[in-house]
């Protein structure tokens, strides 16, 4: 069978087209974010204060401008949980020198898959103290007055104290 060369070549010009057209689209996200600053770390609940929701260890997730996003992750014995926090900070100064604050109000949710499974949604106010020993690494402590309700399997309504210390290392930081 006589093979169609230009048939060939339409099916190239396409493959590279597309692959022409996810390279830009990769391009203008990495450009985008590059215009702000941006922090990505860890966190971990300090338990003689208060755990945080759900897992106590969580990725952290920060754009300047934008609220934090934090999720977490546990897994045990017949048993999952996922959680994740949305705090928006109204309020982030230096103090002195390479020290600052943050708060603002934000939001938790936990989901517990388990016999029975839970929920957990409330807010939270995270008050927090940076420290930036480097440009682009902070150190931060945290404590954030937290109220929701909690279902497992019957509503619990109630407030506690969300604690956690963490890193963060920041790029294009202002």
């Amino acid at each position: 069978m006589p093979v169609k060369i230009g048939h060939y070549f339409l099916i190239v010009e396409d493959f590279v087209k597309k692959r022409i057209i996810i390279l830009a689209s990769v391009l203008m996200t990495f450009c985008g974010i590059s215009a702000f600053g941006w922090g990505i770390g860890v966190e971990g609940g300090l338990p003689f204060v208060g755990n945080l929701p759900g897992s106590n260890v969580m990725l952290t997730f920060k754009l300047d401008g934008a609220p934090l996003i934090g999720v977490g992750a546990e897994f045990g014995n017949n048993s999952a949980r996922l959680a994740g926090i949305f705090d928006f900070w109204l309020l982030q100064e230096p103090l002195a020198g390479m020290i600052g604050i943050y708060l603002g109000p934000g939001v938790y949710a936990s989901l517990g898959f388990s016999n029975p499974p839970s929920v957990a949604v409330g807010a939270r106010l995270p008050i927090g103290l940076q420290i930036f020993p480097l440009h682009f690494l902070e150190l931060f402590i945290e404590v954030a007055p937290a109220i929701g309700v909690y279902f497992h399997p019957y509503a619990d309504f109630g407030w506690n104290v969300q604690a956690a210390a963490g890193i963060r290392f920041w790029f294009n930081r202002k």
